[in-house]
């Protein structure tokens, strides 16, 4: 009797994991992680402008800033 109970709870039991439907489920697959890696570009870089060296030169001399930043480039080395 005891080992009728227990072969009946068995197979109720594989019953019941039979109807979860085995994992088989109609939803897509997710994409693939497709995280940037270090350095990589998320899209193509746009140019916004473009100056020749005389055209940077001739607005960095104009200004009094740019004649100090002009000054630190070119005399970098004789900072202490």
């Amino acid at each position: 009797m005891l080992r009728t109970i227990r072969l009946l709870a068995t197979l109720a039991a594989a019953a019941l994991l039979a109807a979860c439907g085995g994992g088989h489920d109609s939803a897509p697959a997710t994409p693939a992680d497709t995280t940037p890696t270090r350095g990589q570009l998320l899209s193509t870089p746009t140019m916004t402008g473009s100056y020749s060296a005389a055209d940077l030169l001739s607005l960095l001399s104009s200004d009094p800033l740019g004649k100090l930043l002009l000054q630190l480039t070119f005399f970098a080395n004789l900072l202490p």
